[in-house]
């Protein structure tokens, strides 16, 4: 038994499904990984730049067709959370170095 719209409804037949951007998730994963690997040395936390070309590659193409693709918010928050992570992993690598160079002196 197949269910119909009710009379003036717009069939679902033909209507293109959005999707959700892979490139928008995998920079969403990125950028939080890069938080979580910048705490661990710094050198993980470098995976956020990754993330932020990921999410402006992401979002060019959402705007670029936006009945087929959806998660823009998720690009963002990667791009967000990849500079965090950057930012974050820089400042370890620098504490780090600093730390070194007082030990070798």
């Amino acid at each position: 038994m197949t269910t119909t719209p009710p009379p003036g409804q717009p069939s679902w037949a033909g209507v293109p499904s959005q999707r959700a951007h892979p490139k928008s998730n995998l920079a969403l994963l990125l950028g939080i990984g890069s938080m979580f690997g910048s705490c661990l040395g710094g050198l993980p936390g470098l995976l956020g730049i990754v993330a932020v070309l990921l999410g402006l590659r992401a979002i060019r193409e959402i705007d670029a067709d936006p009945a087929t693709w959806t998660g823009r918010e998720s690009a963002v928050a990667g791009m967000i959370t990849g500079v965090i992570g950057t930012v974050l992993a820089v400042a370890a690598l620098g504490f780090l170095a600093v730390l070194l160079s007082l030990r070798l002196t």
